[in-house]
């Protein structure tokens, strides 16, 4: 575990339905580990802004209007 500056993050890797809230400061890789038992598909949202327009929560990248969106599937 490590502690990230809130004024470097990048990106937010948040799946709340296991607990994780992974941060990535820009320019960076982020590496962790994770033990799970448990199948199923889990989505995640970037909660850091940053789309290219002059509004950074709602113009791309940004999936869906304020956030980045995924899903981690677990087998």
């Amino acid at each position: 575990m490590s502690v990230v500056n809130d004024s470097t993050v990048a990106h937010t890797f948040p799946v709340g339905a296991l607990g994780i809230n992974a941060l990535s400061p820009g320019e960076s890789t982020v590496t962790f580990t994770l033990d799970l038992d448990t199948p199923g598909s889990y989505s995640w949202y970037c909660l850091a802004p940053c789309g290219a327009g002059s509004n950074p929560y709602s113009t791309p990248p940004m999936g869906d209007i304020g956030y980045m969106t995924g899903t981690m599937t677990v087998y």
